[in-house]
């Protein structure tokens, strides 16, 4: 048995038959999108019952030439997965999304010593020097994949996460939790109608770790041990990412991470 490696869609005029009526009227009976991908075979894809799917089977028929006798069918269904093109040769170029967050302090000083301003109008009491606070941190955090951001099933993630500190603060800043989670983007498209659903696979998730992050000396960013997420592995129920005319699978990579100032009750980010 052979497969073909390329989709291959029935041509527009044979999918659009016209009827002619009496006195030369054409009716259409169907109209398909001209709107063709042709691509690799997708993946067998279910989930989504009724709605789309993608399925595979092998079916043979014995022809009997006894009228009397229906012929013999068989249907096996099979799991297909198409073969992956080439891969790029590696390169040291990275694809990153960064996040930065300035940490602010709960308690607000500039109503109390407004009253303590307004107090000192009416009564001979000083007014009381404002008790310095330290400068709250500012950091940014990078979560990095090589480019191009290839995924493999059964495998540990090629991630990268790296803490900067934009004004210098770099003490006292702990790795409270983790998470990630690989969110699954369906597009179904059935004439100009488009439909996207989403779901989505935890990979890890991890709260309460309080691992301190230390910096290098002389060096404003830092990258985190990659012991935290080392061991967990994509799923190898994962189809591949794939685009046919009318349904088509992408995938993004979502991080959550919440970092804590230790220093005079400063809330997580």
């Amino acid at each position: 048995m052979q497969l073909p490696f390329n989709n291959d869609c029935t041509s527009a005029q044979l999918a659009n038959p016209t009827i002619t009526l009496f006195g030369g009227i054409n009716v259409d009976v169907t109209k398909v999108p001209l709107r063709h991908v042709k691509q690799t075979l997708p993946p067998t894809l279910t989930g989504f019952p009724g709605e789309a799917e993608i399925r595979y089977y092998v079916k043979a028929t014995v022809n009997r030439p006894n009228l009397f006798k229906e012929n013999a069918r068989s249907i096996v269904p099979f799991n297909f997965s198409p073969i992956e093109p080439p891969r790029p040769q590696p390169t040291d170029a990275q694809v990153f999304a960064r996040r930065r967050h300035q940490f602010v302090s709960p308690h607000s000083t500039g109503k109390l010593q407004q009253r303590s301003k307004v107090k000192s109008l009416w009564s001979k009491e000083k007014v009381p020097s404002e008790v310095p606070r330290p400068e709250a941190p500012a950091v940014a955090i990078d979560v990095r994949l090589p480019e191009p951001a290839i995924l493999t099933c059964a495998r540990e993630l090629p991630l990268k996460l790296v803490i900067s500190s934009m004004n210098g603060v770099k003490d006292s800043l702990t790795l409270q939790s983790l998470q990630i989670e690989l969110v699954c983007i369906t597009n179904v498209r059935a004439q100009s109608i488009t439909r996207t659903e989403q779901s989505s696979i935890v990979i890890i998730s991890q709260s309460n770790i309080g691992a301190f992050i230390r910096f290098r000396e002389g060096s404003s960013e830092t990258e985190l041990d990659n012991s935290l997420w080392r061991g967990y592995i994509l799923p190898n129920t994962v189809p591949p990412s794939f685009e046919t005319c009318n349904l088509s699978r992408s995938y993004e990579l979502v991080t959550r991470i919440g970092v804590k100032y230790e220093e005079m009750g400063y809330p997580v980010c």
